[in-house]
């Protein structure tokens, strides 16, 4: 009779905790992301086999990668959707090539904590521990300082070779370039023994057919279970290995490894490779029977030990019967009451009671929490109809669909208000009840339980208003982002319109109409140059600047501006406070609240006409004005009101006027944005901003901003000259318009200009004569080259040449991010012809001065 030889069984026993914890630990990683986010799915993942190390890597017949690390390898690649190719070659240049990035994963590395500084690693799939081989017959070596003076073989580079290194196993190492030729010397009598994993060492001993070599414990211990010559620190934890850094393919492995082990494609290769290699034996038949006695002597001496003991307890039983009736019976009463307080508590605690109707009577009978929901005597046991009808609001509606049950069989399932009777507090209640009938199908009474619900419907309503602001927001940041992409061309269309008008300003006559008509032209380009700041400040992708002013100036130009658009019978009176203020605002945004506020107000009166009154004033706040106005702090405020006679605003209008996309206007005459951004803006000003309005009476609003020091307005700085000068400028610009208005600009200062329309072509002509220019202005966003690289490029030939970059809009780029570049100045699209000549003068004059 044979069996599988202890090994065999512990083998599986140790293969079945390795797949175990190979799925712990890959469950325990953090999920992997999805595929497309890491390795492309069509790709070919570079990958290599030692020349034998096996069952783990062998070489097959026709020259190519075999055995069970290849196979896994393949096989959890597979599974994720990847593809492998392998070549041969030897250990020692196969991890170097991984360690240079050559190849991208090898399948079979023991792990090591030198090899984590190199690699990154998968887990583990397979733990092994390596062992010593020796010549059958050579009782020389049996533990391991018995190999010190010996002359040991181990495979270059391997874990095997790094252990006796670390260890000083033997002060002669012999190293191969595999184990199969390290076997066939240890066969042919040379060197004393090799140090390996176990089972490379005995699947080479099978296909080499040695039968001169065993290892150790097999030679010294003849037992059914032998114990193996342990060489502490010598475990080999097998894993795929790829190039530093590359934890996406890590995961995505992993993701394989944990798919093939669920669907048994693991265990199937385990038993193709491994199970041919471990020894059998055979078991005598003496030892197989003293191990079945050793098990059943004590399980018959067992069993005989249980019989008596449990004749004994049935005498005891019957015995004590009585005694243990009577402690169930008490115990029974204990529970019962016991689940009675926690009934009770259960029912308060979920605010959930029940109630019972008696047809015949009509009075309620209701649990302590039933009563409790209703604001009822607790001591009272039960209600008449009217007195239970009496806390409930609808009582009609209740009534009939008690009714419909008793009479129609229709379902009770009840949402409704009640009043409290001892409180007056509105709560709201859901109640689900059903009939009972006697036995010849007469209606007897309805029971039923009732939940306060407040709280759950509150917080349902808190649900919907954050889910439903957060919707807004969305749609807030997607205008934002649309606003910030178009201000580049728009900036750039606007700056062309600015530099030619100033072009024909300079070249107009003093005192011609041509000249006052381009003045308003230059007004109008300047004010929608401060528009697109607030739009990029709208979208997060420019900061507002909040500086002190007087707002009187900009409420004048401002009602300037909507006069000539508001036709005639619209009449507007002014009662502005030139000295109100200071605040400390941004102007563009007290010019957009004023334009918001009076087009609203034209909008409503367009069709009826009416009275527009803009006023403006200081006024004094004091906490009980604040009122609900919580985060606002008490003192001096600008008070500016805009009132209009139109038809007024109604109640629930009102409470939601100032949230984003609200609006009552037909399509084409508001977005529902223009009240919502200026509450932001007031609201960020640490002011505050009421509307009051009657149906048929008109409307006003109120804005409140605090007041700052009147000492920190700024002074009127004196108009600084424009100074010409002669340098030559190299102007880079993609809009061919920009650049030739900009050359313009510039030789009428009497520079010398040279423009170019990309980054590319004026790295070429400054590469051609890098001394010939003084200065470079170059645009930020530009096809081919931005005007941040081309500005590196040329400071790395001529670190000591000024650059001056202009954007209209850029995420990318900032004034602290182009200085630390190197450039020397930072201008914002549109140009204005004086702002460019200051600043060209200023950064020239620097460099001159710095040299």
């Amino acid at each position: 009779m044979t069996n599988k030889n202890s090994i065999d069984f512990f083998s599986r026993i140790i293969r079945y905790s390795i797949a175990l914890l190979l799925c712990l630990g890959i469950l325990a990683c953090p999920l992997a992301v999805k595929a497309d986010h890491l390795v492309e799915n069509h790709k070919i993942l570079k990958s290599a086999s030692e020349l034998d190390y096996p069952p783990f890597a062998i070489v097959n017949s026709d020259g190519s990668a075999g055995g069970f690390s290849v196979d896994l390898l393949k096989a959890a690649a597979e599974a994720v959707g990847l593809r492998v190719s392998f070549k041969v070659g030897p250990w020692n240049e196969l991890k170097q090539s991984l360690a240079d990035g050559a190849l991208d994963v090898l399948p079979l590395v023991s792990y090591s904590q030198e090899r984590d500084q190199v690699y990154d690693f998968t887990t583990s799939y397979i733990r092994l521990h390596g062992t010593v081989f020796i010549r059958k017959g050579d009782s020389s070596i049996k533990n391991l300082s018995d190999l010190k003076k010996k002359e040991i073989l181990v495979m270059l580079g391997d874990t095997a070779h790094e252990y006796a290194l670390k260890e000083s196993l033997s002060d002669f190492i012999i190293t191969t370039v595999n184990y199969e030729e390290a076997f066939k010397l240890l066969a042919a009598g040379k060197h004393d023994a090799i140090v390996v994993q176990q089972i490379v060492g005995l699947q080479i001993i099978k296909k080499l057919e040695l039968n001169n070599i065993v290892p150790v414990e097999q030679e010294v211990h003849t037992a059914l279970k032998p114990v193996a010559l342990q060489l502490h620190g010598f475990e080999q934890k097998f894993c795929f290995a790829v190039p530093e850094g590359n934890q996406n393919l890590v995961s995505r492995l992993n993701e394989g490894l944990s798919i093939i082990f669920l669907d048994g494609t693991y265990n199937t290769l385990y038993e193709k490779w491994f199970a041919p290699i471990l020894p059998k034996t055979e078991v005598p038949f003496s030892e197989q029977l003293q191990g079945i006695l050793t098990i059943l002597i004590p399980l018959l001496l067992l069993i005989t030990l249980f019989g008596l003991w449990y004749l004994k307890l049935l005498v005891k039983k019957r015995t004590n019967h009585l005694e243990l009736e009577i402690q169930l019976r008490t115990k029974a009463e204990v529970e019962l009451a016991e689940a009675n307080v926690k009934y009770v508590k259960a029912e308060e605690l979920g605010k959930v009671g029940n109630w019972e109707y008696n047809i015949a009577s009509e009075d309620f009978r209701g649990s302590l929490e039933a009563k409790k929901i209703f604001g009822l005597d607790q001591d009272t046991v039960s209600f008449s109809r009217p007195e239970i009808q009496s806390c409930i609001p609808e009582k009609e509606r209740v009534h009939q669909t008690l009714i419909d049950l008793i009479e129609h069989n229709i379902p009770y399932a009840l949402e409704y208000d009640i009043i409290k009777k001892d409180t007056g507090e509105r709560r709201t209640v859901f109640s689900l009840a059903e009939l009972e009938k006697d036995e010849s199908g007469v209606p007897l009474k309805v029971s039923g339980f009732i939940q306060d619900i407040t709280d759950r419907k509150r917080s349902e309503e808190d649900q919907k208003r954050l889910l439903s602001q957060l919707q807004q927001a969305m749609k807030l940041e997607a205008i934002g982002t649309l606003a910030g992409g178009i201000a580049h061309d728009f900036n750039n269309i606007l700056g062309a319109v600015i530099g030619y008008a100033e072009i024909i300003r300079d070249d107009s006559p003093a005192g011609s109409a041509v000249l006052e008509d381009i003045e308003q032209v230059l007004k109008a380009s300047y004010r929608a140059k401060e528009l697109v700041k607030q739009i990029l400040a709208f979208s997060k992708q420019a900061g507002t600047e909040a500086i002190p002013l007087k707002p009187a100036v900009i409420v004048q130009e401002t009602v300037n501006f909507v006069r000539a658009t508001v036709p005639t019978t619209i009449d507007i009176t002014l009662d502005l406070d030139k000295e109100s203020g200071p605040i400390l605002a941004d102007p563009t945004q007290i010019h957009q609240i004023v334009m918001n506020l009076c087009t609203n107000a034209f909008h409503a009166m367009e069709d009826m006409g009416g009275s527009l009154v803009i006023s403006l004033k200081n006024t004094d706040i004091t906490a009980n004005d604040l009122g609900a106005e919580k985060e606002v702090r008490p003192g001096a405020f600008m008070h500016l009101s805009v009132a209009d006679t139109g038809p007024g605003i109604t109640r629930e209008i009102r409470e939601r006027i100032f949230d984003p996309y609200f609006t009552t206007k037909e399509i084409g005459k508001g977005s529902g944005l223009g009240l919502s951004i200026i509450h932001g803006v007031v609201k960020s000003s640490g002011g505050y901003i009421t509307c009051q309005s009657t149906p048929g009476e008109g409307t006003v609003f109120h804005v409140f901003l605090p007041l700052v020091d009147e000492t920190i307005l700024p002074e009127d700085q004196p108009v600084e000259p424009v100074i010409p000068g002669n340098e030559c400028i190299l102007l880079v610009d993609d809009e061919e318009m920009l650049a030739t208005m900009g050359k313009n600009m510039l030789e009428r200062l009497g520079y010398q200009v040279t423009t170019r329309t990309n980054g590319i072509e004026a790295l070429n002509t400054f590469q051609n004569h890098p001394d010939r220019f003084d200065l470079i202005i170059t645009d930020q966003t530009m096809p081919g080259m931005q005007g941040i690289d081309l500005a590196r490029r040329v400071l790395q030939i001529r670190p000591d040449l000024p650059v001056i970059l202009c954007t209209g809009y850029s995420s990318s780029i900032t004034e602290q991010k182009a200085k630390a570049t190197g450039i020397k100045g930072f201008a914002m699209k549109p140009l204005v012809k004086k702002e460019l000549a200051i600043l060209v003068r200023k950064v020239l004059d620097d460099e001159r001065l710095a040299n």
